[in-house]
């Protein structure tokens, strides 16, 4: 009987075969038999036989006669029977790394659970049962090289069964990453090692590897553990750009006293992509150049996109108002793969731009009352919204600016006077008013365009003289004027050994009278130290800096120096370069390729210059394709006119709460002509 019919059948129900030898005409029995038939599947089954009674017929042919037809006594057997399937493993090659801690598992299946393992050599690899699978061999390593594992089941007739282990041991490091970061953001370094055969070596547990990294530079990545990636048998890093820098990144590890490093890769950090002005008007059929900066510089190229029709890019950053209404341009800082120039944006930004239809101009002044001898600025915006000089200067068509005064106690000039270019009414969206003589007049604008009408502005100012004394005649006094937080060095003909630098009186302004207490240091106007440096504490008022030459040699002299201190009312740009130009012809415009310098003047209410001033100069073109920004040292821009066509120029303060400000306008052409010059030989 069976106790799973599912699992198996006998051949020859309800009997048992008899094999028998013929011996001297006898038959002698041997053994009794059964067919067991399997049915392909794998379990346990319980077999069980029981002797009924003879078999009448047989007994009947042998002529043997039994009175016994059944037995009274049990006769009968049971045999449990396992039906397995034949031995498999799980992998026939196995590939290690050589650690101690690292251990590999082969699976056995099914097979009756009983083998006999004979490898080739016993130094490469041990190979265990583990404790709670008798299915399951480990294997751990023991030094590098290959074995042959042969596995045979000790309880089927079966083939054996070949596992090849190979344990191998770091030879290289490789690592993959982007070698250049956004400050502030990270990337995956993806870090595989690999054995003398260039074959990358799997990886199952990361602490199985004592990986350690170095920077060349402090502070501007950090580098830690983040993952592992057992199916590409990786060990990932996150690396973060901290500060702006290049700093080399190296893994290293070491196995049996050997280091092993991988090659140095030069990770840049570089800052986001910064376009500027982030909110930009400008008027319909006009022109403006939008500034960017940042990415990976100079590894990248910088893009723009309109959101809509409204603002069309053209090329640069160069963008042109052709509807009414607002979109967003995004700047795109991109490189490109070398390997299949696929295209790469390392950051973006973005920026409103509002098209407007322009309905008018103003006249921009400081001042309305100034001091004779002095300069103001005058720069023309538009309106609405107080269009800037950037863009009032690229309409199609051009505006031309009419200016002129209804008196003689004052005088329109521009910027390049100095240089002998003649500036055209083109150019003129910025000029200097110059203060002659004591009087009022009325400063008259006009601009107009071939395709706008005729818009107008006016403003009034007034000059009035300076006080000065008539007795005694030609009196001078030596004075200076600061402003708050501003220092100046003193210089005078005698060695500075010999001479004692004080403050005889502080004299505050008005508004400061209430807040300074006058007898304590800290309530000082200025200070000046033992050498002649005289600074300014943010305070208004004035003060006498009093220096004494004290030397045996040399009689006692002394000097009184009147410093005033007072805030910052304007800025003002000067033209610092010269050009040296045939006066005979005129010149209409800047030469290309000249490098032209500025000097930023400062200026109190009364239009008086600044013998020095705290500040925070931030200068901007309209066309930074056309003009590079080289330098703004010492209050000094200088600039190279590279390429022709019309840009403006824009410095402002940023230290003071008003943000004073000053324009240029810049018109560049070719001065040498032909150009292009063709010579034949000889």
């Amino acid at each position: 009987m069976i106790s799973n019919t599912s699992l198996a059948s006998v051949r020859f129900p309800g009997l048992v075969w008899l094999n028998v030898t013929h011996t001297d005409n006898y038959l002698v029995p041997l053994n009794h038999f059964q067919i067991l038939i399997p049915k392909k599947k794998s379990g346990t089954v319980e077999l069980a036989v029981k002797i009924l009674h003879y078999r009448n017929v047989l007994l009947k042919k042998l002529n043997i006669v039994t009175d016994v037809q059944t037995f009274d006594d049990d006769i009968s057997a049971t045999a449990l029977i396992h039906f397995v399937e034949d031995t498999a493993v799980s992998k026939n090659n196995i590939l290690l790394f050589n650690h101690p801690k690292n251990k590999g598992s082969i699976e056995i299946l099914p097979g009756s659970g009983h083998y006999k393992l004979t490898k080739s050599s016993e130094d490469v690899a041990q190979f265990i049962w583990d404790a709670n699978d008798k299915h399951l061999l480990r294997v751990i390593p023991m030094s590098a090289g290959h074995v042959k594992l042969t596995i045979q089941d000790l309880c089927l007739e079966s083939h054996t069964t070949h596992i090849n282990v190979e344990i191998r041991q770091v030879n290289s490091i490789r690592v993959e990453m982007i070698n250049k970061i956004q400050k502030g953001k990270h990337v995956l370094a993806a870090v595989k090692l690999y054995d003398s055969e260039e074959t990358v070596l799997p990886i199952s547990q990361v602490e199985f590897f004592d990986l350690n990294v170095a920077l060349s530079k402090e502070g501007i990545l950090q580098v830690t553990q983040h993952a592992v990636n057992v199916t590409r048998s990786e060990i990932l890093f996150q690396v973060t750009g901290l500060e702006i820098g290049v700093s080399n990144v190296v893994f290293s590890t070491s196995f049996s006293d050997v280091n092993i490093y991988s090659q140095p890769i030069s990770v840049m950090v570089y800052p986001p992509l910064s376009i500027t002005p982030k909110h930009i008007i400008v008027p319909l059929n006009s022109k403006f150049h939008i500034n960017a900066q940042g990415g990976p510089y100079p590894d990248c190229s910088y893009e723009f996109t309109s959101e809509n029709e409204n603002i069309k890019v053209l090329s640069n950053g160069l963008i042109e108002g052709v509807k009414l209404g607002t979109t967003k341009i995004t700047g795109m800082a991109v490189g490109y793969v070398k390997a299949n120039k696929n295209k790469i944006v390392f950051s973006k930004d973005t920026a409103e731009v509002t098209v407007v239809q322009l309905e008018g101009v103003a006249i921009n002044t400081p001042l309305v009352k100034f001091m004779q001898g002095t300069t103001l600025p005058l720069y023309v915006t538009g309106i609405p919204n107080d269009l800037s000089p950037m863009v009032l200067s690229t309409l199609t068509p051009r505006l031309s600016f009419k200016w002129s005064v209804s008196s003689d106690c004052v005088s329109i000039s521009d910027v390049f006077e100095p240089l002998g270019v003649h500036v055209r009414d083109e150019d003129r969206v910025s000029v200097r008013l110059n203060a002659l003589k004591p009087g009022k007049s009325i400063v008259y604008l006009k601009v107009f365009s071939s395709a706008s009408p005729v818009y107008t502005s006016s403003i009034q100012v007034e000059v009035f003289e300076d006080l000065f004394l008539l007795n005694p005649p030609n009196f001078r006094a030596d004075s200076l004027l600061l402003s708050p937080d501003s220092a100046y060095q003193l210089k005078t003909n005698k060695n500075l050994t010999n001479l004692k630098f004080s403050v005889l009186k502080n004299i505050y302004s008005e508004s400061d009278k209430a807040l300074t207490p006058y007898d304590t240091q800290d309530g000082d106007i200025v200070s000046v130290s033992s050498r002649g440096l005289v600074r300014a504490r943010n305070r208004t008022g004035s003060a006498i800096v009093n220096v004494c030459l004290a030397s045996p040699d040399e009689p006692n002299i002394c000097k009184e120096i009147l410093v005033r201190v007072k805030p910052v009312q304007f800025i003002m740009l000067q033209v610092a370069s010269k050009l040296h130009a045939d006066p005979e012809v005129p010149i209409l415009a800047l030469p290309q390729g000249m490098q032209l310098s500025f000097s930023t003047s400062f200026h109190d209410e009364f239009g008086q210059q600044f013998t020095m001033a705290r500040n925070d100069l931030h200068v901007e073109t309209s066309r930074a394709d056309l003009i590079l920004l080289k330098e703004l040292k010492n209050n000094t821009l200088t600039t190279d006119l590279a390429m022709s066509g019309e840009s403006v120029l824009r410095i402002r303060d940023e230290s003071l709460v008003s943000k004073p400000k000053d324009y240029v306008k810049l018109s560049v052409d070719h001065l040498i002509l032909p150009q292009k010059v063709q010579v034949n030989e000889n």
